[in-house]
């Protein structure tokens, strides 16, 4: 990539006010951003291609490896199909109370390869008063994680298998497995 273009975005709806310091700083459709991001898909793409991998861990095959970063990815393009709002979907606001931020919506299902159905997406913010490394610390150390993960219900978790799926060791999947 030899060239990133800024464009002015004239958006209907404002920016929710938790975001604007980031939309507003150049933070959210930066060049950096941009670049930043393609560097790790570069290295998403590597990884998967890689035949060399010594350490497959719970992975009986290389093949078995390929198969669950595509999963992952699959889940990931999922879950930003489902929260975006780039299809005309509207949120509703669960509750009047300003202090609930819980919205919902839903879509109905058109991918091919995909059961027939409804989707509904609920999603809540908040604002966690630390740095967003250690926030997401928190969320990759095993120990700590099953107080967060609603559906191993304070039971352990333990990492199972991790695919390396780039160059920063916090880049990877994990396959994790309730104790």
């Amino acid at each position: 990539v030899t060239w990133v273009e800024h464009a002015e975005i004239i958006e209907e709806k404002p920016v929710h006010q938790i975001f604007n310091q980031y939309v507003n700083g150049g933070m959210v459709f930066g060049a950096q951003r941009w670049l930043a991001t393609l560097e790790r898909q570069c290295e998403r793409v590597a990884s998967l291609m890689a035949r060399n991998i010594s350490d497959l861990g719970a992975m009986q095959s290389p093949e078995a490896r390929k198969n669950v970063m595509r999963l992952a990815q699959r889940m990931i393009r999922t879950f930003c199909m489902n929260i975006s709002a780039s299809k005309g979907q509207s949120w509703t606001a669960v509750s009047d109370h300003a202090e609930d931020t819980v919205r919902i919506t839903t879509r109905k299902v058109t991918e091919p390869g995909q059961p027939n159905g409804t989707i509904l997406t609920a999603a809540s913010t908040t604002w966690l008063p630390f740095p967003h490394d250690q926030v997401f610390h928190l969320l990759k150390n095993e120990c700590s994680r099953s107080q967060l993960e609603a559906l191993s219900n304070g039971n352990s978790l333990q990492e199972v298998s991790h695919i390396a799926n780039g160059s920063d060791p916090g880049n990877c999947i994990s396959l994790l497995r309730i104790n």
